[in-house]
């Protein structure tokens, strides 16, 4: 009964992982263009604050933000995904949500799209007007070349991913997050969090307590390293997250198979985390009749 409630506490677990697990998904699937007219981008300071409305059961929308060298937008155009708001009741939506970026270079160029997800579809906006940037700097992680080494060991039942170098995030960034794919979508998963903006070499996530079920039983690939900043202030009634751009890294994998012999694999490769370490047993050797699950 204990091995059954624990497979049921870990069920539930995976489940209400926080929203920076679940809801951070990174996808290129739009289904249809919204119209732009409601979506607004006006400077404030060193920050642009884009201001949009919400659709018919959103259960979050993205901010999407394409910048050019020019303010043509006819070639060498980078498309990033800066940041998601989620409200906090989607049967009360505000009327818009604010989303601010001060992550802009003067004499680049922006353009804004939001991508909404309402629980079956995507659906996005139509691009606003390009502007030149005001801000001083892109947010980005001050790491060269970071390294991860994930301990595959199918004999041990170990699927742990740790990070091998120092990583810096920007200023009130809070965590680090590692970003995997799973054939469909890219969710980031948190490896740590800073101390005086730094998330020190041997942070490590164990990627079958904390990978969302769609992770689980399917190969995966690791697309690299994002910081993650929150606002989730009490009088908003949406939260609000920025990531910064993402980083390559590279990642060494340790596979050791279910006989205990140690595997070559290429660097990056794709890796497969079971969702459970224990598989049930069919069998019924009672007895006498016992209520079902108790041994």
């Amino acid at each position: 009964m204990k091995k059954l409630l624990g497979y049921i506490f870990l069920s539930f677990a995976v489940i209400l992982l926080p929203a920076t697990v679940l809801s951070c998904i990174i996808n290129d699937v739009e289904k249809e263009d919204l119209p732009v007219a409601s979506l607004t981008v006006a400077q404030s300071g060193d920050a642009f604050n884009i201001a949009f409305p919400p659709v018919t059961n959103m259960k979050y929308a993205n901010i999407i933000r394409q910048s050019c060298a020019s303010d043509q937008f006819d070639s060498s155009i980078t498309t990033v995904n800066i940041g998601q708001v989620i409200p906090k009741d989607i049967n009360a939506l505000p009327t818009s949500f604010i989303f601010e970026d001060p992550y802009t270079v003067s004499g680049n160029y922006y353009r804004y799209y939001i991508r909404y997800f309402n629980g079956s579809i995507y659906t996005k906006t139509q691009p606003t007007v390009c502007k030149e940037g005001n801000g001083s700097g892109l947010a980005e992680l001050t790491v060269t070349s970071p390294e991860l080494t994930f301990e595959w060991n199918e004999q041990t039942e170990d699927y742990i991913l740790t990070l091998d170098t120092d990583v810096t995030v920007p200023a009130d960034f809070t965590e680090l997050a590692v970003l995997f794919n799973n054939g469909e979508n890219t969710r980031p998963f948190t490896i740590g969090t800073p101390t005086s903006n730094v998330v020190p070499a041997d942070s490590f996530i164990d990627l079958q307590k904390r990978l969302s079920l769609e992770f689980l039983d399917v190969q995966i690939t690791q697309k690299g390293l994002i910081g993650i900043r929150l606002n989730d202030e009490e009088n908003e009634n949406y939260t609000r997250y920025w990531w910064t751009i993402s980083k390559d890294a590279t990642m060494h994998v340790n596979y050791t198979d279910a006989a205990g012999n140690p595997l070559a694999k290429s660097d990056n490769c794709a890796i497969f985390v079971p969702s459970t370490q224990n598989p049930e047993n069919g069998f019924d050797f009672s007895t006498s009749k016992l209520p079902l699950f108790i041994q």
